[in-house]
């Protein structure tokens, strides 16, 4: 599966999560909740992007852990999945991946999981648990895994005016989650590559200063006030995080 054209279908599902939530709030900036939003339109999206798939939503970790591997080598199948189990006794809760993709007959397999809108603060916090959940299928050592990689996407804003910042605000992004993920899992990079790619969602900014001073600071009659103005400014950011073994670089 390209990773181009996977994360171009991702942040497709989430620009339309963001206008669904646009027409139900009825509010150009709303925070985009709940997270199955998200989660169905990227989907879609992939649905409508790739052919011969099969995509599975909220599907149990357990059950992941049974498809992530050929079954039909009944040997290989049952050593990968006691030997999981052996290592990672009591560390993989119990829980749903919110996108599974199947491709090949289950011969490539990619979890995607989908953050919903919240602070940069819990986005990181909740972005490391689910990457530590999902490092430990790609730990295998059986080599029997059928997990080729896997993706995390969320949705940030950033507190911008001008849309001459929307290019260093994503690059800023781009780098601040490179640098958390480079520090957090130094030890895993001999064996794995991340990734980080940010892409425009939405974006309703000034485009310049004198364009931000043609609204009246106190309105009168008809006319729009600036903090009126501002509260409809935004950018929303999609960040998209994938993680593979060195060795599934090219799958």
């Amino acid at each position: 599966m390209d990773k181009k054209i996977l994360n171009s279908s991702i942040i497709k599902g989430i620009s339309c999560a963001y206008q669904n939530s646009v027409s139900f709030y009825n509010h150009v900036n709303p925070y985009v909740k709940p997270e199955y939003l998200v989660t169905v339109n990227v989907a879609q999206s992939i649905n409508e992007d790739f052919k011969n798939l099969i995509i599975k939503l909220e599907e149990p970790t357990d059950r992941l852990l049974n498809e992530s591997s050929d079954k039909l080598d009944v040997l290989n199948h049952f050593h990968y999945i006691k030997e999981f189990k052996r290592k990672n006794e009591n560390q993989l809760r119990k829980g749903r991946i919110d996108i599974v993709i199947y491709e090949n007959d289950g011969q490539d397999v990619f979890p995607i999981e989908i953050k919903g809108f919240d602070t940069p603060v819990r986005n990181k916090q909740r972005l490391l648990e689910d990457i530590n959940r999902l490092l430990l299928f790609m730990g295998d050592e059986t080599g029997h895994c059928n997990i080729k990689h896997f993706t995390i996407a969320f949705i940030q804003e950033v507190k911008v005016f001008f849309e001459s910042e929307i290019t260093e605000s994503k690059e800023q992004i781009k780098n601040e989650y490179h640098n958390l993920l480079a520090s957090v899992y130094t030890d895993y990079l001999n064996d794995f590559k991340f990734e980080v790619h940010t892409e425009t969602v939405f974006d309703n900014l000034f485009k310049s200063q004198a364009d931000l001073e043609s609204f009246p600071s106190s309105p009168s009659g008809d006319d729009v006030g600036l903090d009126e103005v501002i509260d409809e400014q935004g950018l929303f950011v999609g960040v998209i995080i994938t993680f593979c073994r060195k060795n599934h670089l090219n799958s």
